[in-house]
């Protein structure tokens, strides 16, 4: 399959994705406006096997899951019979305008669909993702786990700005450090909460209160949630 690229443009920002087989597309780059897409290689065809290596190295997709060998958290974490806890979808059909991009795919071996929607408002820059599982099998399916959608940060981010506090007390900054280890927070009480609202700011190197790129997220959710990164 010749690798196909998408790119939604907003006003200062650019996310764009690699078509390259028949998985979820693949995530290249969300940040800064890009002028096009011409300049990237297929991830697939340039990054070599490691040497003396039993895997292979998976992309970060928009929907990665353990299925296709993805080795960093899965977006998705079912259980129908105790056996199939790792559905693959394939035969991933992707729709798209300038602005917004629909994947849908498979997975024959659960009778299981995912559509993922994906939204760059051209005006406001504001980058929306939301998700939808169908079950088109015979069986029951227990959902444990379903991102709305992942998005990749560059290496040069290095902290994490959440927020915590009480009654009369609310929005109290906490700051964490970014390592190779992961960040999570996650609320369990049935409503947005003072102490684990669903919103996080990613700082890159140097960012301050008024200067620096910042990567912001807030879920469309007021229930029970999780972040990570």
């Amino acid at each position: 399959m010749k690798p196909v690229w998408f790119n939604l443009e907003g006003t200062r920002s650019s996310l764009v994705v690699e078509k390259a087989d028949s998985g979820f597309p693949i995530l290249t780059h969300w940040g800064s406006k890009m002028s096009g897409v011409g300049s990237f290689a297929s991830w697939i065809e340039s990054t070599p096997v490691p040497s003396f290596s039993l895997d292979e190295n998976q992309p970060l997709r928009t929907m990665p899951v353990f299925g296709r060998g993805w080795f960093g958290p899965s977006a998705m974490m079912i259980d129908g019979d105790g056996s199939t806890w790792a559905p693959n979808f394939d035969d991933c059909e992707v729709s798209h305008t300038p602005t917004s991009l629909v994947s849908t795919a498979t997975s024959k071996s659960h009778g299981i669909r995912l559509a993922q929607t994906i939204h760059l408002d051209a005006k406001s820059d504001m980058l929306s993702l939301s998700a939808t599982l169908s079950n088109h099998g015979e069986r029951a399916v227990r959902i444990a786990w379903l991102a709305s959608g992942c998005l990749p940060l560059p290496s040069t981010a290095k902290g994490v700005e959440s927020f915590s506090g009480r009654h009369n007390h609310e929005f109290q900054s906490v700051s964490d450090s970014l390592s190779r280890s992961g960040w999570s927070r996650e609320n369990r009480r049935g409503l947005t909460s003072h102490d684990c609202p669903p919103m996080a700011l990613v700082l890159g190197d140097g960012a301050t209160q008024h200067t620096g790129p910042v990567w912001g997220t807030q879920l469309a959710w007021s229930g029970n949630h999780r972040q990570t990164i």
